[in-house]
């Protein structure tokens, strides 16, 4: 069995997960958790990257990522 190259399985990553994605956003310090709405952030933005969301006066680093998946006709895809 052929293994996909590591640069086709990237630009089909891309293709189907396109280059921004809406993510879901919330300040979670300090207390009280604040929800700052929807942002089209890349991708790959991961744990520790810096961003700036608007809502927010200073840059947040990201906590945690969470990707959520529906079964739709026996695959999962991402919502």
């Amino acid at each position: 069995m052929e293994q996909t190259p590591w640069w086709k399985s990237e630009e089909e990553l891309d293709r189907l997960m396109g280059l921004r994605m809406p993510f879901s956003i919330e300040r979670v310090s300090p207390p009280p958790v604040k929800n700052l709405g929807y942002q089209l952030l890349d991708s790959k933005v991961s744990r520790g990257d810096v961003i700036i969301v608007k809502g927010s006066e200073t840059p947040v680093v990201v906590s945690r990522v969470r990707l959520k998946y529906d079964l739709v006709g026996g695959r999962y895809r991402i919502r």
